[in-house]
């Protein structure tokens, strides 16, 4: 689809319910053809008159019979002899002093009732109107959420993996929030959970405060007075065998 057509489309979509004359649009190049071309692939529709007639079987045969003129009106009959001599006719050649338009019309949309001509349209050439069909509005859908998906590509910057601290960084960690929040070397470990997890795990947070014990950078106690603590924040101690959980971090 070229840019004219999309840019019609999208038009179109703003306009009330969809709909518009395309008189309206006096500055649209090549609209009209634009419109057809839309149209011939069913993304909008459009009013339509009648480009051509002629006769069919049913109508030839009612020419043949010699009570016709019972059945029809003389003005009648003479339009139809007329569309029979023609293998295809436009309605304009058709009209003639006795004749107008509208009664031109008239007698053709009758005959069409009847089964006695067959028609071809095309777009109104006056005062068209034009819509947007239910494949239109899904087209225009697509477009949107085509888009939208590309602006994301580009708009969205991949998060960078938060790389795992070091266990000197953890010990610097514990100092800091030990300050922060004065807990006077006496750190509970969920707050240094909440800090490290992620991007550590908790197993590989457990393993390097073992590590830190290990090289005498620290010392962990365990709780004794649960009263002070929620059950959510007893549970983030370090399970023992014997006794209660590692709870408090000391710095050495």
């Amino acid at each position: 689809m070229n840019i004219d057509c999309l840019n019609f489309l999208l038009r179109l979509y703003e306009s009330n319910h969809h709909r518009v004359y395309l008189a309206k649009w006096s500055k649209f190049k090549g609209k009209n053809q634009i419109c057809e071309q839309l149209g011939e692939r069913g993304l909008v529709d459009f009013t339509r008159e009648i480009a051509t007639v002629k006769i069919t079987p049913a109508g030839q045969g009612l020419l043949e019979l010699n009570t016709v003129n019972l059945l029809i009106s003389e003005i009648e009959y003479k339009v139809l002899k007329k569309i029979a001599k023609f293998s295809e006719i436009t309605p304009s050649k058709l009209l003639g002093k006795s004749l107008k338009a509208a009664d031109c019309q008239s007698i053709i949309n009758s005959f069409c009732e009847k089964g006695l001509i067959s028609t071809t349209t095309k777009k109104k050439r006056n005062h068209c109107e034009v819509w947007l069909t239910q494949k239109g509005l899904e087209c225009i859908q697509q477009v949107n959420d085509y888009f939208l998906n590309w602006e994301n590509s580009f708009t969205k910057v991949p998060k960078k993996p938060k790389e795992k601290p070091t266990d000197e960084a953890i010990l610097q960690m514990i100092i800091q929030l030990d300050q922060e929040l004065g807990t006077n070397n006496y750190l509970p470990i969920f707050h240094l959970r909440k800090a490290l997890q992620p991007p550590l795990s908790r197993s590989e947070l457990d393993q390097a405060i073992y590590r830190l014990q290990g090289k005498d950078k620290i010392e962990v106690s365990t709780l004794a007075e649960v009263k002070a603590y929620s059950i959510e924040e007893i549970d983030t101690g370090i399970p023992q065998p014997v006794g209660g959980p590692l709870f408090f971090i000391i710095v050495n």
